[in-house]
């Protein structure tokens, strides 16, 4: 049974989105460490700390990325899955018609 590489690329996003969403949330904990360990948790303040606003941006841009990704694996599974519905049944032949081994 082959894969059809609609599936590949669906499973591939599936495992890149499962990868950056934990990224995600050891960067978002990270953060929050960082806010509780300066005491100052709102980014408008002066003394927000640096490290928290630089990871807050890369988090943005990590939510951003998951949200393609999902959107990419939302479209992919819908070919798959139509792929699916047209895939014509295999043909059965019957004994004579089968072709004799040589």
């Amino acid at each position: 049974m082959s894969v059809n590489p609609t599936q590949r690329k669906a499973d591939e996003l599936e495992r890149t989105i499962r990868d950056l969403d934990g990224l995600a949330r050891e960067l978002d904990l990270q953060i929050k460490i960082e806010e509780k360990r300066v005491r100052v948790s709102d980014p408008a303040q002066p003394k927000y700390p640096s490290f928290a606003v630089s990871a807050r941006q890369r988090l943005d841009k990590l939510r951003a990325s998951i949200a393609l990704f999902e959107s990419e694996l939302r479209a992919a599974c819908s070919e798959v899955e139509q792929a699916r519905e047209h895939r014509s049944p295999p043909v059965r032949r019957t004994p004579h018609e089968r072709s004799p081994k040589t």
